[in-house]
């Protein structure tokens, strides 16, 4: 897309985190091409361990996505690297989310621009909706195909229990999902509708079998590795009802 000067203009969203974080990018930028932008994701950052431990995983949930080149990228990303190269002027066109979770609507005003962010709010996207979910693709591998076809049969729940990373961060220990948390769930679902099963998804699925107990209702399900996490998404979407933790990642399967 050109200006009427005849100049590109282009918007660049990068793309961090687990899967949860990449859909939020990932509905951005959606809401973008909507709007007629040039829009492009730049996930270069999963190329280095040390900056972004995490696994890129929208490559296999979408072939609908555009990224960004090499000279891209320099014309708009703000790093020290990149003002050399043009010139040594600090770039206005690098855009940092000012606040997690908040709306921000000056995001949609800019063309040039690199939105460095996670944009968790659903204001971003809501009214593209149906557009998000059809344009995603989650497929089960082969030993998950007999728990998918279980979890559908019957008034099945999705519990979603985040503990791993969350344990080994002070700032975000606090706010763990404690166990009556869940059972007032469990028990707010059940006086509700007649609960088959609840299927237990965690990072941490020993300590859920210790909490929970024995009950025929409870099915834990083992973790995969981070690269097949678009597996358990998949099974927990397909449960009827949700338990989330405050967690993007069950936030999105609900």
């Amino acid at each position: 897309m050109s200006d009427a000067k005849g100049a590109v203009v282009m918007v660049i969203i990068k793309v961090c985190g687990g899967l949860g974080n990449q859909l939020f990018q990932f509905a951005l930028y959606q809401k973008m091409r909507t709007l007629g932008k040039d829009v492009y994701l730049d996930n270069r950052v999963y190329k280095s361990r040390r900056k972004e431990k995490r696994h890129y995983c929208l490559d296999g949930l979408s072939e609908d996505i555009r990224y960004c080149s090499d000279w891209q990228r320099r014309k708009l990303a703000n790093n020290r690297i990149h003002r050399i190269l043009w010139g040594g002027q600090k770039k206005q066109s690098h855009y940092y989310e000012k606040k997690r979770t908040f709306y921000d609507s000056s995001v949609f005003l800019s063309d040039d621009v690199y939105l460095d962010g996670y944009w968790q709010n659903e204001g971003y996207f809501s009214d593209i909706r149906k557009i998000i979910i059809n344009g995603l693709c989650f497929t089960v591998t082969d030993d998950a195909a007999g728990l998918l076809e279980e979890i559908k049969a019957c008034n099945s729940v999705s519990v979603h229990v985040r503990r791993g990373d969350y344990l080994e961060d002070s700032r975000r220990s606090e706010g763990i999902c404690t166990l009556e948390y869940y059972q007032r769930s469990m028990a707010f679902m059940e006086e509700r509708t007649a609960v088959d099963r609840y299927y237990i998804f965690s990072d941490d699925i020993d300590w859920c079998r210790e909490q929970f107990g024995n009950s025929e209702k409870y099915i834990f399900v083992n973790p995969r590795s981070e690269e097949e996490a678009a597996v358990d998404m998949k099974l927990m979407s397909s449960c009827r009802h949700n338990i989330i933790a405050n967690s993007s990642f069950s936030w999105w399967a609900a």
